[in-house]
């Protein structure tokens, strides 16, 4: 029986023998579910406007790139421009040795352009397109999502090192 993500949850809050592994099978039959709740449904008929609400993604992968911070620019800088970039110069490099240069770079990029021409499209095939069809587009859809769910919370992390403290 396929379940939905909530009562996967809900399995994990009972206190019931072999919980972990019930709710361990229930997550991986909702990641590898190739239909939604409105599969084979007749009377669904979604607005014009619902399949441009799917673009939402790409909106916000586009708005990421033209809006850019200032981290993500300059963390694909070579060694001197980054030194550079905070002031700085070049002939002062006893100085950079102090200063350490973040060594995990996110790839804000490539974040950006996944949700710009990836995950858009992918949910406008799976939320719109295929919404009442039992299709592989569902199974690739929540993968990649729950993909990018994790890039964004990491990406969230990786903001607050860029941070001032006056802002908190």
């Amino acid at each position: 029986e396929k379940m939905h993500v909530s009562e996967c949850l809900a399995l994990y809050t009972a206190s019931t023998p072999n919980a972990s592994s019930r709710v361990i099978t229930c997550l991986t039959q909702w990641l590898t579910k190739s239909t939604t709740s409105f599969h084979n449904s007749d009377d669904l008929h979604l607005p014009w406007w619902f399949g441009i609400l799917c673009f939402s993604f790409s909106f916000g992968g586009g708005m990421m790139i033209f809006l850019a911070p200032r981290w993500a620019k300059e963390q694909y800088l070579s060694h001197d421009e980054f030194f550079a970039s905070i002031g700085i110069e070049s002939r002062d490099h006893g100085l950079s040795a102090w200063i350490e240069r973040p060594k995990f770079v996110f790839p804000y990029y490539k974040f950006s352009y996944a949700l710009l021409f990836f995950q858009g499209p992918l949910s406008f095939m799976a939320d719109y397109m295929n919404m009442t069809n039992d299709s592989v587009v569902h199974v690739i859809d929540r993968f990649s999502a729950v993909i990018l769910v994790v890039a964004e919370i990491s990406k969230i992390i990786w903001m607050y090192s860029f941070m001032k403290s006056a802002v908190f």
